[in-house]
């Protein structure tokens, strides 16, 4: 096989397998981006099993073969690559094996070289061999890093033109200038009609000087403009684009990845503007000049165009290898990055436990291979910036001794002083061009990551029917599974919920009750079954109409840096404090802010670090009363209050005549629903109320007297 492997890094943890299919599908020309995979194989947030590698193989025509084996052997090596080997817990792409040393494609960290022995320590016991089966076709699908920035600059294609157009006439006059440079020169030396001469060039200059200083007040408050458009399309529109796409998104990645992807975006966003600025300018003074020597001395023009391609090829060159050492930098800032968050985020379980250590020594670590890649990544471009900061100093002294030494006449001094000025302005934007698209290229490591949230759709809204009043909520036959190719966590649930009524749904652990709860909430949809409410499936119902009715408090309860008043309120208007405090008499919170120096202006930190847990779940339920929901789902919501203050929420949502769906292990608090569905396995296995379960003597009944005991 003479196809080169791709090489495809994961986006989060959960993609090595897709990213290793893909790798090894390359070689065999099938390339396809790794979009392509994420769209036809969903695989949620528990990654894939060996099972589901071999089914997602043979959907691309290939025949896979899982193979045992306790340790890799050379010549075994050999024979099977390129191949998938399963490590710990991780998949990666095994290409070749040359003097001893194993070439591997790492969805994580990308191409690697290791040691037949340092493979073996990390292997998981698992090879994954292919062949090709009938009906296979190479197959090629070009994506470009750059789509999204292409696109956004296709949208802003007239501001770009405007800015280039005022560019180019600020760099006419920036020519003219030198060339009456020349003639005072050459008239101080040469002419003896000084004074007439010299009044027409000062008028010129005048002239000039006013129109160079309204072009360049054009020219800033343009760039300035564009720039704002960049940002726009940027920062404000991934931070939309962020709230209208799927859940799934935020349930497979961790904090510290996201954030990592906005701070990267961030940086995306300065670089562009700074280098459209500089590229804008560079490109049309190297512009205005070459067509001025074009004119003024072809040779000087073919010198300048030959010296341009040359310096085009070696960037060429040497902007592969820019990449390369950029893109192992993003990675590792990107682990380094993500454990400084880690740190910050868990400071009270890191201190509490006592295990700073533990974390000491993994800060130590990621920074040391951080530190490896910004110091490779750093001389790789303080190497090629040299060399274009060589060239720029002495390129125009050289070109000017050629151009004498082949015999050419320089006139005066004046066009001396002409042609060092125009050749030292054209190399210096030159540089300033070249250094523009360097950086640029290096965007794509960033691109890759900024990518990952802009190729995620955004939801459609649709449905058009509204609920003024609710009166039931009917699952029927619901079956769901957070990946294409795993068994089913939901299994024919059933369940109604009638308006007034407490419901709770109870089981051990792991069960699927929460995750019954996100396809409630339209987080997930249900692969098969119905949701409706007064008879309307809820895919249906607008989206504003729906949560109009609908609330849930989690068990995290989500806490914002800001007062208390804000907290609860988040945006709503006309919201009198009056209000406001009776709700936090309905959750047993009105003392507690009472006794607060500032009251309802307490500011809360968004890490929780000055109210309990029990008064920031008090907070979170005011926050979904004061919207007046007709069903309210309280999922741990009360887990971290006493027992007491417990019940006595529990009565007060109920004398306000909220439809409950509850979801408890503190059994004591739901023992007066009006229906209780235990689940088990991620079936509904017994419904009734508290005293029909206990009677019956099966699971319910099991696990209340436990929690009692």
């Amino acid at each position: 096989m003479d196809i080169k492997a791709r090489v495809y890094l994961q986006s989060n943890q959960n993609e090595c397998g897709l990213c290793a299919i893909a790798a090894l599908a390359s070689v065999y020309g099938f390339i396809q981006p790794i979009e392509f995979y994420r769209k036809k194989f969903f695989i949620g947030r528990d990654g894939l099993t060996l099972a589901s590698l071999k089914e997602i193989l043979k959907s691309i025509y290939f025949i896979p073969t899982v193979e045992k084996t306790g340790s890799l052997q050379v010549e075994d090596l050999k024979k099977k690559a390129p191949c998938i080997l399963f490590l710990k817990h991780h998949y990666v792409m095994f290409e070749k094996i040359h003097k001893e040393m194993c070439y591997i494609i790492d969805p994580a960290i990308g191409k690697q070289k290791i040691t037949l022995e340092e493979l073996n320590h990390k292997f998981g016991g698992y090879v994954i061999t292919v062949k090709k089966e009938t009906g296979f076709k190479q197959y090629r699908t070009k994506e470009s890093d750059f789509r999204y920035i292409k696109k956004m600059f296709q949208e802003l294609a007239i501001v770009l033109s405007g800015v280039s157009l005022i560019s180019i006439i600020s760099n006419i006059i920036t020519v003219i200038i030198p060339v009456l440079l020349q003639k005072i020169v050459d008239t101080l030396l040469y002419s003896s009609e000084m004074n007439a001469i010299n009044h027409r060039i000062y008028l010129c200059l005048v002239l000039m000087l006013i129109v160079y200083i309204a072009i360049i007040e054009a020219q800033n408050r343009s760039l300035v403009y564009l720039q704002c458009r960049i940002m726009s399309k940027l920062s404000y529109g991934v931070s939309q684009h962020l709230l209208k796409i799927k859940y799934a998104f935020f349930d497979s990645k961790n904090s510290a990845d996201i954030l990592f992807r906005l701070n990267l975006l961030k940086n995306v966003e300065q670089t562009l503007s700074t280098m459209i600025l500089s590229l804008i300018m560079g490109l049309s003074t190297v512009f205005v000049i070459f067509t001025y020597f074009c004119f003024y001395d072809t040779r000087i023009a073919l010198i300048l165009g030959i010296t341009s391609i040359g310096i085009g090829l070696y960037v060429y060159v040497i902007n592969e290898k820019l990449s390369k050492v950029n893109e192992k930098y993003i990675l590792k800032s990107r682990k380094f990055e993500g454990t400084q968050t880690e740190i910050i985020l868990n400071s009270f379980q890191i201190k509490s436990m006592g295990i700073e250590q533990y974390f000491s020594k993994k800060i130590d670590s990621d920074f040391t291979n951080y530190k490896k890649a910004y110091k490779r990544n750093q001389n790789v471009v303080m190497r090629f910036n040299a060399n274009i900061n060589t060239l720029e100093i002495f390129f125009p002294i050289v070109l000017i001794a050629a151009y004498v030494c082949t015999g050419m006449r320089i006139k005066s001094l004046g066009e001396l002083l002409v042609i060092y000025i125009l050749i030292s302005f054209f190399v210096k934007h030159e540089a300033i061009t070249i250094n523009s698209l360097i950086q640029l290229a290096r965007l794509k490591p960033s691109l890759f990551f900024i990518n990952d949230i802009l190729d995620e759709h955004e939801i459609e809204l649709g449905g058009n029917e509204t609920i003024e009043k609710f009166e039931k909520l009917e699952v029927k036959n619901l079956e769901f599974k957070y990946n294409d190719n795993q068994e089913l966590i939901l299994k024919d649930i059933n369940l109604t919920v009638k308006r007034g009524q407490k419901v709770a749904i109870v089981g051990i652990s792991g069960e699927g009750k929460t995750t019954l709860i996100k396809i409630l909430c339209r987080l997930y949809d249900a692969i098969y079954g119905d949701i409706q409410i007064n008879g309307k499936d809820i895919s249906e119902i607008i989206h504003k109409s729906y949560f109009d009715i609908f609330n849930i408090v989690s068990q995290q309860a989500v806490i914002f840096n800001a007062t208390i008043r804000e907290n609860i309120l988040l945006g709503l208007p006309d919201i009198t404090d009056d209000r406001i405090l009776n709700i936090l008499q309905t959750v047993n919170f009105y003392d507690d802010v009472k006794n607060m120096p500032m009251g309802l202006d307490t500011v809360i930190s968004n890490q929780n670090n000055n109210l309990s847990g029990g008064q920031i779940q008090k907070i979170a339920i005011a926050r979904c009363l004061i919207r007046n929901p007709q069903i309210l789902i309280l999922d741990e919501a009360t887990s971290s209050l006493d027992i007491q203050n417990e019940m006595e929420i529990h009565r007060n949502l109920k004398k306000l005549g909220i439809t409950l769906l509850v979801i408890s292990h503190r059994l004591s608090t739901i023992v007066d629903s009006d229906m209780i569905y235990y689940m088990r396995n991620g079936r509904i296995q017994e419904s009734g109320t508290h005293e029909e379960l206990m009677l019956a003597q099966r699971g319910y009944y099991s696990l209340y007297c436990k929690s009692i005991n």
